[in-house]
């Protein structure tokens, strides 16, 4: 399954239901180590001032559904000091060319 490809697909649908301005996947998928039973990490960037963890909600159902597996999605600024660095250097955004602040 190409995620990254199925999330660029799907990027407005997602972006509508979860009022994200970006998303990006990262992990096993980007790396191409994914195993039967992974999931797909999926880093949310909202519009400042509009984060809410309901919010990420709606970047985990529908894309449950649409890469038939389970979704991890994390919010950019909640990423932990000591795995940003690694999160941020291996994220690929479904926008191409997308750097959010």
């Amino acid at each position: 399954m190409d995620a990254l490809a199925l999330l660029r697909q799907h990027e407005p649908v997602i972006k509508k239901q979860s009022g994200g301005a970006a998303i990006g996947i990262f992990g096993a998928f980007i790396r191409g180590k994914e195993q039967p039973d992974s999931d797909v990490d999926v880093l949310v960037t909202f519009q400042k001032g509009a984060e809410d963890v309901r919010q990420l909600h709606g970047c985990r159902f529908y894309p449950e559904d649409l890469f038939m597996r389970n979704v991890d999605p994390v919010m950019k600024g909640t990423i932990r000091k000591r795995l940003k660095p690694s999160i941020l250097g291996d994220v690929v955004y479904a926008q191409e060319g997308c750097r959010p602040p």
